[in-house]
């Protein structure tokens, strides 16, 4: 937490160290409030898409419950997890989301959690697709952002090939594991055996992975997903006059996306106002413009938000002790 917040303030400064404060209250004053209706719409549409494609990741996972996973179901979870990162540190709301989903659906902890990672790569990948396509209408783009895109793709390339072989040699891999943790002297049973079953377990929540036609449909709704994020960052940044092609959205939304990356405060406050200076430096936008649309920008994702996820919280019961006593039940053995 202190390290998150030492690292907010510090973006937060360099946002602003060069702000010209008597510019703000007119630009919000004479800022077009009739995008909130379209950045509402395409928020419900942001988080509709990203429930149907965990609903689609979860679906091949073991669980007692008879009911299926389906979007409206998954939804509420996926909110909780967004508003548990809006106010807690170090993406610590995804572990909120995978309670509310092994309580409701009584599947193993390590299959829903390897979803959560899974969803990481995919998004990786749909918005590293959309800045590459970007690019082209960036002044300056190949020395503001050349080598990152290559280093990204490379990461990028790296852990979709590491999905690949533990997704078909699986036994293989979770041997291997075996043999590394059989080679570390005096490791306890609880981590030596542990380990390779967890292993196992999260391997179900890859099995969406095996079907092509899946793969697709899986792969399009993540650039759908991240398209219409871009979207709303463009008409934050129209809002305040700022007539720029769709490209600074998506721009702006890829140095965001690796800017929540690092150690931040809750909400990363301070690292989304750097990272609009940064995507929105190329297309010549003041520093005071970049600063307000970034503070529009928090305020219709933090708000929303984080009063959908508590709710859905509340409702799910998981403050009252029944998810995490269900969480602990569902990986107590596997300890």
């Amino acid at each position: 937490m202190v390290l998150g917040l030492i690292v907010s303030a510090v973006c937060l400064w360099i946002a602003v160290k060069d702000v010209e404060w008597a510019k703000i209250p007119p630009a919000f004053a004479a800022a077009d409030y009739r995008t909130l209706p379209l950045i509402g719409l395409l928020l419900v549409a942001f988080f509709w898409t990203k429930a149907v494609r965990w609903a689609a990741l979860l679906r091949p996972l073991p669980r007692d419950s008879s009911e299926p996973f389906r979007a409206n179901a998954v939804l509420p979870a996926t909110l909780i997890g967004f508003a548990g990162n809006n106010v807690l540190p170090a993406h610590a709301g995804e572990f909120f989301r995978v309670a509310v989903v092994v309580k409701r659906w009584k599947t193993p902890a390590a299959g829903v959690l390897s979803t959560v990672v899974l969803e990481r790569v995919l998004d990786v990948g749909a918005i590293l697709a959309l800045f590459a396509a970007s690019l082209p209408f960036v002044p300056g783009a190949d020395e503001q952002y050349g080598g990152f895109v290559w280093i990204a793709a490379g990461c990028l390339a790296v852990a979709a090939v590491g999905c690949g072989v533990f997704l078909w040699k699986t036994d293989a891999c979770v041997r291997l594991v075996e043999r590394l943790l059989a080679a570390v002297p005096g490791l306890p049973e609880v981590v030596s055996a542990g380990v390779p079953r967890l292993l196992h377990q999260a391997s179900t929540g890859l099995h969406a992975l095996r079907s092509g036609r899946a793969v697709a449909g899986i792969a399009a709704l993540s650039l759908l997903h991240w398209a219409l994020m871009g979207g709303m960052i463009w008409l934050c940044l129209a809002a305040f006059g700022q007539r720029l092609p769709l490209a600074a959205g998506m721009v702006v939304n890829g140095v965001i996306a690796f800017g929540v990356l690092v150690p931040a405060a809750p909400g990363f406050f301070g690292v989304v106002q750097v990272c609009f200076r940064a995507g929105t430096a190329p297309f010549g936008v003041s520093a005071a413009a970049a600063f307000s649309a970034s503070v529009y920008y928090q305020i219709t994702q933090w708000v929303p938000i984080t009063l959908a996820g508590t709710v859905c919280a509340l409702r799910a019961g998981l403050w009252g002790g029944g998810a995490s006593g269900q969480l602990r039940q569902q990986t107590g053995p596997q300890r």
